[in-house]
């Protein structure tokens, strides 16, 4: 029988290659660089939808490095060569990020040190730096001293987070008996959680929208106090700070007023639109804001910073806690008074085992400051007026309205021609724009929001409206 030891010391020496050195990963960075700097130097003006297909991006690395190709070009060649180039200025479709480079590479650090950041003892200064993010977010909306939040994956694990704290707002959960308050332009995550939160059989009521497609406040006072009279118990009113489909911001202020009036949770879906209030504009846009039970932010949007990180605030951080905080014998925590005192992230969140996304908004902040989000913000809703006026000038050019933000939609008299305008600007692949249908016509919506995006790009996408107008 194989002594035990030697069988161990065997599997230990088979398992080695998972230690990899110091120098042996500095390779691998190296490695990774001579991909990552072209690609930073030209991605700005790249083609939004490039063509390049894996087997003739693999063919031409074959050429380009004259041997086999390693793991790590196989994995640019089939995977991070694809598809629609988000990262790009010329992207305008759907809602846009970019990616701020100093986000990756708070990522890289906290991915390769490791720590587990869910319980304050383990490691105290990632859930610190977590806590003064959170902190800032919280001022930053004015929402108040017992505000507090979560810093999650994106906007639809944010959601989930807001609407589950807002349930525990009601003593008594009646499904039967609740409604919900939204416009049909709510974005469709919000459905989903409800769905997840088996709260999809409430009733959901929509609300009339106004021509800018915003909510119609007068009919949310009118609807409540119908279902007030009715038995019924008004439970949540859905609001958007910039809708996906044309960037439209309900009246919050009036909301709040109506909400605050009726005892009703009001939650604010700002993942789009939320850190426009960096910019003068965008805090009398979004004027009533800080009056929300709860708001979603995705940085990933509004701050450029890299997918994958999504704010959730709630005003009273007791509902949030209630919503998840849990304890276990196996999770002894310190019974110090400093222990007590200080938040785990794992209390205010659905994460047990979490990544540190913190460092993605507080290195970005310390490396770059506050001042060129701001500007970054407010040159991309002046880019977008600036859209706005110069489509006004072309003929047959139908507009939604003026942004409020930072998304200009715009279409010709028919779906026809409207789709046949959108194949024109999209075919060779530079610009992508998206589009959306309101009702029974389509609409082409561009949205300014990634930070490599300038007049340049705005310029060019411009050109290939006017061209095809003058060919019609």
């Amino acid at each position: 029988m194989e002594n035990l030891s030697d069988h161990i010391s065997q599997l230990q020496f088979e398992t080695s290659s998972l230690e990899i050195s110091g120098e042996e990963f500095y390779e691998y960075c190296q490695e990774a660089l001579n991909y990552l700097v072209p690609f930073i130097n030209q991605v700005g003006n790249a083609p939004a939808m490039p063509e390049l297909s894996a087997n003739s991006i693999l063919s031409e690395l074959k050429t380009t490095f004259h041997e086999p190709l390693t793991p790590l070009q196989r994995l640019i060649a089939t995977q991070l060569d694809r598809g629609i180039e988000t990262a790009s200025g010329n992207f305008m479709g759907y809602v846009p990020g970019g990616g701020v480079l100093t986000s990756a590479l708070a990522d890289f650090v906290i991915s390769v040190t490791n720590r587990y950041t869910g319980l304050h003892f383990g490691a105290p200064g990632n859930t610190e730096s977590e806590n003064k993010v959170i902190k800032w977010f919280c001022d930053l909306f004015e929402m108040g001293g017992d505000a507090w939040g979560c810093l999650t994956s994106g906007g639809t694990h944010a959601t989930l987070t807001c609407l589950l704290a807002a349930r525990e707002s009601v003593e008594q959960i009646d499904i039967n008996n609740l409604v919900i308050y939204m416009t049909n332009q709510a974005h469709f995550a919000i459905r989903r959680s409800l769905k997840v939160m088996g709260l999809h059989h409430a009733h959901i009521h929509f609300v009339r929208t106004c021509n800018d497609l915003s909510m119609d406040s007068e009919d949310l006072d009118a609807s409540i106090q119908t279902h007030l009279d009715q038995g019924l118990h008004p439970f949540l009113i859905i609001t958007s700070a910039g809708t996906t489909n044309t960037g439209s911001v309900d009246p919050l202020e009036s909301i709040s007023e109506i909400a605050d009036k009726h005892k009703v949770w009001m939650h604010v879906d700002a993942a789009y639109g939320g850190m426009f209030v960096l910019t003068e504009v965008g805090k009398k846009t979004l004027k009533g804001i800080e009056n929300a039970d709860s708001i979603v932010v995705d940085p990933h949007k509004g701050m450029f910073l890299a997918y994958g990180v999504g704010v959730a605030l709630v005003k009273k951080q007791r509902f949030l806690k209630s919503a998840f905080h849990e304890d276990a014998e196996y999770l002894s925590r310190p019974d110090t008074k400093e222990a007590i005192e200080t938040r785990s992230p794992v209390d205010y969140s659905l994460e047990m085992t979490r990544h540190n996304r913190a460092p993605r908004i507080s290195l970005s902040l310390d490396l770059l400051g506050i001042e060129c989000f701001k500007s970054a913000l407010l040159e991309k809703h002046l880019l977008a007026c600036w859209l706005h006026q110069q489509l006004e000038l072309l003929d047959g050019v139908i507009i939604f309205a003026k942004p409020r933000l930072s998304v200009v939609a715009f279409r010709l008299a028919y779906n026809l021609e409207t789709e046949k305008l959108l194949a024109s600007i999209t075919e060779d692949g530079l610009i992508n724009v998206s589009s959306t249908r309101l009702g029974e016509t389509i609409w082409i919506r561009a949205c300014i929001l990634n930070f490599r995006t300038h007049m340049v790009h705005v310029e060019h996408l411009l050109e290939k409206i006017s061209r095809f107008i003058s060919c019609c």
